[in-house]
């Protein structure tokens, strides 16, 4: 994976009710996603942004953090019921700043924001 998502607390495991950002394969994005169940056959998340579950391998994960300067990185315009290309201007803990292309800046929650990528 490209983007420069990095474990926070140093862990390799993932643990229920952790929450991550997980690729979907169908869509091409990381979303933010909460971990449900994990067992031998793959770790279940909850997609909050469409209500759905997902079982996933360990490697359809990422940390649930960004960074300035993330590429690929789009936010969920609650008006319009879409996402916008934006830059990540700055991080606070889960509250990151972005622009969008317009020229518009806001403080958002990571859980707005999604990433184009690969896994």
């Amino acid at each position: 994976m490209d983007h420069l998502f990095k474990k926070e607390n140093g862990s390799d495991e993932w643990h229920v009710n952790d929450w991550t950002f997980a690729f979907s394969e169908e869509e091409g994005y990381w979303y933010p996603a909460e971990i449900t169940q994990i067992t031998d056959e793959g770790i279940t998340v909850h997609y909050e942004v469409d209500d759905t579950e997902e079982l996933l391998d360990a490697d359809s994960l990422a940390d649930y953090s960004t960074e300035v300067g993330e590429e690929g990185a789009e936010s969920w315009w609650e008006k319009d019921e879409s996402y916008y290309a934006v830059n990540i201007l700055a991080v606070q803990a889960k509250r990151v700043q972005v622009e969008y292309e317009d020229g518009v800046v806001e403080w958002t929650d990571l859980s707005n924001l999604r990433f184009s990528g690969e896994e």
